[in-house]
């Protein structure tokens, strides 16, 4: 396992519980950390106002800058003078799936062990009816597109086995995976298709 567990911006240190990240961009969608409230300003300010990539992370290389319309939680830690703070990007195509048991899966190894691939993995299962629903109510919310619940299945496996459509994000500690859904993607034609080879069936 890597020694360095930490986000830092050059000024502080606090503990890195998990991230997602487009390293293409260097843009951070979300941020899972913990520290005292001072050295968490510090972090936040590199999170949210900087609009200079500063934030380092402990599973990346370079900066990276806060994504858009950031917001940001604070929970005290029990027995503590730590508070935890968890910054996540508002944007609307953003899918995320977090779960504290990621961070469980560190103990096989680095993040980059097949081991920690497997148990993150089976982890991210539990989530998927909830995925699903998400992906769903994306397309329907923000498209000329409507489609069926029972669609979300086929076509978010076939979006993920094809890249079409989403752009996939880099997701660390209990950040278990995230992606981005491109909203102007041709879904209306990629649909009727799917109905055509009858992957997808009006019923």
């Amino acid at each position: 396992m890597s020694t360095n567990t930490s986000f830092t911006n050059t000024e502080i240190r606090t503990a890195a519980l998990g991230a997602a990240v487009d390293q293409d961009y260097g843009v951070l969608y979300y941020i899972s950390t913990a520290a005292p409230p001072q050295a968490l300003k510090s972090i936040w300010a590199s999170t949210v106002k900087n609009t200079k990539a500063t934030l380092y992370t402990p599973w990346t290389q370079g900066a990276f800058r806060g994504g858009v319309k950031m917001q940001t939680i604070y929970n005290p830690l029990p027995a503590s003078s730590y508070q935890h703070m968890v910054s996540l990007s508002r944007e609307p195509r953003l899918i995320l799936v977090c779960d504290p048991r990621g961070l469980n899966t560190l103990e096989y190894g680095d993040m980059y062990d097949p081991a920690v691939t497997q148990a993150r993995h089976q982890l991210l299962q539990d989530h998927l009816p909830a995925i699903h629903r998400r992906f769903a109510a994306l397309i329907n919310q923000h498209t000329d597109v409507p489609i069926l619940p029972a669609w979300a299945p086929t076509l978010w496996q076939e979006c993920l086995d094809s890249g079409l459509g989403l752009t996939h994000l880099d997701a660390y500690g209990d950040c278990l995976a995230a992606w981005l859904i491109d909203l102007d993607f041709p879904w209306l034609e990629h649909i009727q298709q799917q109905l055509k080879e009858q992957r997808l069936a009006i019923s």
